[in-house]
Parts: C-alpha cells; sequence; structure tokens
C-alpha cells in the first residue's frame, strides 16, 4: 500500500496509471566501449544537473533575486539581494517582506499584492525614503507571479537592480541638456558617418529654421558644400583621430547670410574610441566688426599723440574695475606706467570732488543703457599740484559686453582763456 501526491488539475481515475508511468531507461553504448550497457536516467540526472547549474546561477546573479510565499515570506532569496537589503541570506528566512523593509513596503505593497492576484509588475522605479542616513538609492524592482500545474499561484518572484548609479547619470545628463539648450552658442553632435546625432535650440535655429529636424541627417546635405568639404570636415575627422580642434570660418546661413564663426571641435570618447564630435559654433560677425572698427580707432589715436594732439585712449573692464591707458591719459592723470595699479578707484580720486556726482551720474546713465555714449568734464588734481582738465567721451564696446572704451582731450588751455579764475587755490579744495 503507498501513498502520494499529485500536483496540478484534477484528473480523472482512470488516467492516473499514464500519469505515473514512467518511461523505462534504455541502454545505449558509449564509443570505445563495445559491449558493455550504459544506462542514462533522464529523470535522474538531467534535472539534478538543471537545478545545480540553476542555483549557481541564481547564487551569482548580479541582480537581486528572491521568492516570496504566498504570505510574503522569503523562502529563497540569493546574496545580491541580501546585500541590497544589508542583511545576511540566514536572517531573511521565515520573514514579510514588510519586517525586512518596512520603510519601502507602503510603496512595494499594492505592487506585491497584484503579483499574488496573478499580474506581474516590470521595472519599476522606486527611491528610498529620506530618511536613510546614506545617499538616497534608487532600485528598479520586478514581481512575477509563480504558478502552479494547476495556474495556482504559488507565490512571488522578486528581481531588484540597484539603479542609483544609473539613475545619477541620468539626472546629469538632463541638466547638460537643459544646460546646452540654452545657450546662444549652437552646439551640435556628430558621428564617425558625419551626421548629427544631437543639435540644441540655437544650432538649429541657424542651420535647420523652424520646425527641421537635423538628427540623423550628414553635414554634406546643407548649404555652402564647398567649405563643409574644404574646410569643415577635413577638421572633424582630426578631432575623429582625437585632437581637439579649434578655427574660424565664413558660412553662408540660411535666412541669415554670410557670418564669421568661431568653431570648436571636442572628441567624445566611450571607451577609449572617438565614438562622436562635440561641435560648438558662435557667431562673431559682430566682434570682429567692433575689434575691426576698434584697431582702426586706436590706429588714428596714436597717430594723434604722436602729431602732439592732446588725446588719450582709454579701455575701462567694469566687471574687474581696471583700465588700460594710452600714454597721453598717463601724462592727463598725472601717473606713470610704474606708480599707476590699473585700479579706476586709484584714478577716480583725483578728479575734482566738485566734478565727481556728474561725472558718477554720466558713467551710470551709459551702463544702465539710458543713454548711449558717456561723455563728462572734469578737473584732475595731479600730484605736483597741477590741473589739467579733461574732456571724456566713451561708448560701451558691444551690446552684451561690460566693457567702455574711450578718450580724454586735454581742454586745459581752452579752459584758461575761458575762465582764467578757474585755477585759483580755492578750487583744489576737496
Amino acid at each position: 500500500m503507498g501513498q502520494g501526491w499529485h500536483y496540478g488539475r484534477p484528473a480523472p481515475a482512470d488516467e492516473l496509471s499514464s500519469l505515473i508511468d514512467l518511461r523505462q531507461p534504455h541502454a545505449s553504448s558509449r564509443s570505445g566501449d563495445e559491449g558493455v550497457g550504459y544506462a542514462v536516467n533522464c529523470r535522474e540526472g538531467l534535472p539534478s544537473q538543471r537545478l545545480a547549474q540553476l542555483q549557481a546561477v541564481y547564487d551569482g546573479a548580479p541582480v537581486g533575486l528572491g521568492f516570496l510565499d504566498r504570505n510574503l515570506k522569503y523562502i529563497n532569496i540569493n546574496r545580491r539581494l541580501a546585500e541590497l537589503h544589508g542583511l545576511s541570506i540566514e536572517d531573511h528566512y521565515g520573514k514579510t517582506l514588510a519586517e525586512v523593509i518596512p520603510e519601502l513596503y507602503p510603496l512595494l505593497e499594492a505592487h506585491v499584492k497584484k503579483a499574488l492576484n496573478g499580474t506581474g509588475t516590470c521595472d519599476l522605479e522606486i527611491r528610498e525614503p529620506d530618511s536613510h542616513g546614506h545617499r538616497r538609492r534608487t532600485f528598479l524592482v520586478s514581481y512575477q507571479p509563480a504558478f502552479d500545474e494547476a495556474g495556482e499561484v504559488l507565490g512571488v518572484s522578486c528581481a531588484v537592480k540597484d539603479f542609483t548609479a544609473r539613475k545619477a547619470a541620468e539626472d546629469r545628463l538632463r541638466q547638460y541638456e537643459r544646460l546646452v539648450e540654452g545657450l546662444d552658442e549652437m552646439v551640435a553632435v556628430v558621428d564617425r558617418n558625419h551626421r548629427y546625432v544631437l543639435t540644441n535650440r540655437a544650432f538649429l535655429e541657424a542651420f535647420g529654421g523652424a520646425g527641421a529636424r537635423l538628427e540623423g541627417r550628414s553635414i554634406r546635405e546643407f548649404r555652402d558644400r564647398d567649405v563643409i568639404e574644404r574646410i569643415v570636415i577635413p577638421n572633424l575627422d582630426r578631432c575623429f583621430r582625437g585632437n581637439p580642434v579649434l578655427f574660424s570660418m565664413e558660412y553662408d546661413l540660411p535666412g541669415i547670410g554670410v557670418r564669421d564663426l568661431s568653431v570648436s571641435f571636442s572628441p567624445i570618447e566611450v571607451f577609449r574610441e572617438v565614438e562622436t564630435v562635440a561641435c560648438v559654433l558662435r557667431d562673431i560677425t559682430d566682434m570682429k566688426r567692433i575689434e575691426f572698427v576698434e584697431s582702426g580707432w586706436r590706429k588714428r589715436i596714436e597717430l594723434a599723440e604722436c602729431a602732439g594732439l592732446r588725446i588719450g585712449l582709454w579701455d575701462w573692464d567694469i566687471r574687474a574695475n581696471t583700465v588700460v591707458w594710452s600714454d597721453e591719459s598717463y601724462r592727463q592723470w598725472g601717473f606713470t606706467r610704474d606708480t599707476f595699479s590699473s585700479k579706476v578707484a586709484d584714478a577716480v580720486s583725483r578728479i575734482h570732488a566738485a566734478d565727481r556726482p556728474f561725472v558718477d551720474s554720466a558713467i551710470r546713465k551709459v551702463i544702465t543703457r539710458e543713454t548711449d555714449e558717456y561723455a563728462a568734464q572734469y578737473r584732475v588734481l595731479r600730484p605736483d599740484g597741477s590741473i589739467c582738465w579733461v574732456d571724456a567721451r566713451g561708448v560701451m564696446a558691444g551690446d552684451a559686453s561690460r566693457r567702455m572704451i574711450g578718450i580724454g582731450i586735454d581742454i586745459t588751455n581752452h579752459m584758461k582763456n575761458q575762465d582764467p579764475t578757474s585755477h585759483s587755490a580755492s578750487d583744489l579744495c576737496f
């Protein structure tokens, strides 16, 4: 008289014999063992081998794996999941999910119970609460129901992956994307086939126009093909060999016209291979025009100084609050290159006290864009006791600049002739 159990769906009694009838082992000869019978029982050898193999995979998996019974108690768990929980494997057995990770369980409960009802959850992103003393971790969790032969849920299979590093990288990437998108510079990333992988708003507006998509398109598809073949592609290929490249060129932008562009190419390495190139383009047309005008203006001032005209040149860096002078400006203010610190504050201290409010007001109006031109006449009290009348004129260098450039004309003789009493001792009082 024997006793046994049948797992699975119910079956009629007359079919039981066929269900429990095991196939008899058969003999086969191995090569080289002629005449010797060798029996292989597929229900004894292979399942145990498979079980051992699966257990090895289970234990060595880089992903946390576990199994919960219908009461949500751990009955199996691998090393990685135990490490993620900060407990030993033995400390999990017989404990419920809520007991092992009480802080996270409220976030997981609905999904685990859903799996108990037969519906799985894949790649659910869960982040640890702020109450943890260490860096908050992010996990990807999956819960899948495990069914028996009868289709009943035996328990829940768990898979957990520490997603913290990748999540942080994705967050940084989104921050970089927002930063790049907001830049005034034109930014694009190009692959080895010279196709656009990524472009920011400024690049798209300049090269593609409204509603255009550049990703996947070759740079050879765009206008000014000669410039692309002669200048752009050779420099790209040089960058793909690992060398950063900086150059300038003229390019005919659609709907804008020919512009002077400053271009930098930087190699982007993946696994020590340059896969793409970051391209940053700046429109320097206006800057070059200003530089051209300024250089010509400086040359004319220098010629005027050489001719004995008392016209000094100054260049004020407003952020640093320093100024660069020509030789005539040093003479007007009573300084030499060795005695002047280049600090504006040291120069302003020599302006007559009665003239300072007017000078300050004139400068403020230009900086705040109330007026385009700075103009002021004031007296400079030099260390030797003499007074130099200066007629100063200046403008901001460019729309976004924080520099003011200008000239100072020595009008002392003119003021003497106009008001002989303007140099009395009382005028020297501060």
